[in-house]
């Protein structure tokens, strides 16, 4: 009876997460894992929710915890490669994806996550990290199209072979690397720059979310920093709108009285003769009103060594914006 009373929660809580009901959906998981503490599916499901939530914390430890129970559960590691993945826990992520790939060598999801960890870390070669994401035929360099499929979030089943569902943030760290290593190089080998300029146009096309935005600015300014301006551009254009969409105020801004009428005052905080945030200072003019905004550029150098005494200089500016690049 225990195993059936588990089966039916575990159903009950499919159709109220299917239909979008996640909270009612959480509590059969409950009440599953009552009756068979290591259900497996449970557990798995109860992180998909946490996820969903907004709880990753909680969501990791639901798909930890099911993967002890089931240490060849191949859903609760991909999920966990996932997530670990989109925390920055890029060691935890590899390992996950690497048990996965052990199970399921052909996996797409898990090649292509682990392929663009490797690449992140410097450990495989441009034309190593074209093949494993499909991006050295022919056909797919010349079509522009999305190769594999469509993908999903931590603890969904798609294919995560699709450009637009490889981690934004991820594939920023393997862009930026391969810019630096061709500008380092003066000219960068032609498979190299091949698939940055083909990760680059993916990367542009892919859709942004308030979780993935900032990774716009990554490759923005790696791609100033490699003398790309024009593309450079274009990302620092999408990140400026991404964050006139997704951090909107909730509440009328009010100008204050004593500077009423003055021009917007913008402070742009950078390393010295950064090259890489030349491409901000642009895509902020090119905003409605921006021919009212006065900008002042603070370098790091020239301000005092001691942060107490720095904070105060920047402080006295008495800046309405200030912009830490």
């Amino acid at each position: 009876m225990t195993l059936e009373r588990y089966g039916q929660w575990l159903a009950r809580g499919r159709g109220h997460q299917v239909e979008g009901r996640a909270i009612d959906a959480l509590l059969c998981y409950r009440l599953a894992l009552r009756e068979m503490p290591n259900g497996v599916d449970a557990r798995f499901h109860l992180g998909e929710i946490a996820w969903q939530l907004g709880n990753p914390a909680d969501a990791i430890a639901q798909w930890r915890s099911a993967i002890e129970s089931a240490p060849q559960h191949v859903a609760s590691l991909q999920a966990l490669a996932d997530a670990c993945e989109s925390i920055g826990a890029h060691d935890d992520a590899l390992a996950a994806v690497d048990r996965v790939l052990a199970l399921r060598p052909g996996n797409a999801r898990a090649g292509s996550l682990a392929a663009l960890l490797h690449a992140a870390r410097g450990e495989v070669s441009a034309a190593a990290l074209a093949r494993s994401l499909g991006l050295d035929a022919p056909e797919a360099q010349a079509s522009g199209s999305d190769p594999g499929g469509s993908g999903t979030d931590p603890g969904g089943s798609g294919a995560r072979g699709s450009a637009t569902a490889w981690p934004p943030g991820l594939l920023a760290r393997v862009i930026e690397r391969l810019a630096v290593a061709g500008a380092a190089d003066g000219a960068a080998d032609g498979v190299a720059l091949q698939l940055r300029q083909r990760l680059v146009d993916l990367a542009l096309a892919a859709p942004v979310s308030p979780s993935n935005a900032d990774a716009l600015r990554g490759i923005a300014l790696a791609l100033a920093r490699a003398g790309e301006r024009e593309r450079s551009l274009a990302f620092a254009g999408r990140y400026a709108q991404a964050c006139r969409e997704f951090h909107r105020s909730t509440t009328p801004l009010l100008w204050p009285q004593r500077t009423a009428g003055c021009a917007l005052r913008v402070g742009l905080l950078r390393l010295a003769d950064d090259p890489g945030t030349d491409a901000l200072r642009p895509a902020f003019e090119s905003m409605p009103g921006a021919a009212e905004v006065e900008w002042r550029v603070l370098e790091l150098r020239s301000l005092p060594p001691a942060p107490e005494v720095a904070a105060r200089a920047i402080a006295a500016l008495d800046l309405d914006v200030l912009i830490d690049a």
